[in-house]
């Protein structure tokens, strides 16, 4: 197994965080914030991406997902079914 560190960066961090401080919706928010501190901790700990990784990306990613509070509560009761159509 290869534990090498990856070279990588964090890109468009400072972008993240000013759409991460524009979200309104505190739950939102307050989910996607707990994600990127988890991961910006992480890869400034020496465990770094592989490649460059757009912060930015992930963080409206992250947002859009966490904005639908109502699939949440269907994946955490375990009603969620997965590709619905």
């Amino acid at each position: 197994m290869n534990y090498d560190m990856g070279t990588g960066t964090l890109i468009r961090q400072k972008d993240a965080f000013m759409f991460l401080d524009g979200t309104q919706d505190k739950k939102t928010r307050g989910l996607t914030s707990a994600v990127l501190t988890t991961l910006w901790h992480k890869a400034h700990a020496g465990s770094k991406p592989s490649g460059d990784f757009d912060l930015l990306y992930l963080t409206e990613l992250l947002a859009e997902f966490f904005a639908k509070q109502d699939l949440i509560a269907r994946v955490l009761d375990g009603t969620y079914q997965s590709w619905p159509v």
